[in-house]
């Protein structure tokens, strides 16, 4: 990661991220990789009975950080996909909470969770990539 420096703003780089920070205060709380880690890091930290395999797919934030859309996908059985989806739903003020605890923001985002089954697609695309270089399938 490489920093420019343009006395007091502070602007951060690298491939799939840019923080604006002035003094210790980002001015803007951008999605991929930064608000991915926070959230994956609150969420694995502070929220207790994640049965399945939760990842953070993808955060879009609003122009002006008052709202966030976080994408996720459960990988695990379907009673496991169905608890934790009822968990993530039920603690998304917290996880809004650790997030203004953790970055400080004028504006903490609102969050709405949205369920992606991706993890599950990819998984099923490997098993028969799997299948077919054994053979099994032709």
């Amino acid at each position: 990661m490489s920093a420019y420096f343009a006395s007091p703003l502070l602007v951060f780089l690298s491939e799939s991220m840019i923080i604006f920070s002035l003094g210790q205060a980002p001015l803007r709380f951008l999605h991929s990789s930064y608000g991915n880690s926070v959230i994956s890091e609150i969420i694995r930290k502070e929220i207790r009975g994640i049965e399945g395999v939760l990842s953070i797919v993808d955060v879009e934030v609003s122009h002006d950080n008052s709202y966030a859309k976080v994408y996720y996908s459960v990988l695990g059985s379907e009673e496991q996909v169905a608890k934790d989806k009822e968990i993530i739903e039920k603690n998304t003020g917290k996880v809004r909470y650790e997030i203004g605890k953790r970055i400080r923001l004028r504006v903490t985002p609102e969050i709405k969770f949205v369920y992606s089954d991706g993890l599950e697609q990819g998984s099923r695309v490997l098993d028969l990539i799997n299948k077919i270089s054994k053979g099994e399938i032709k």
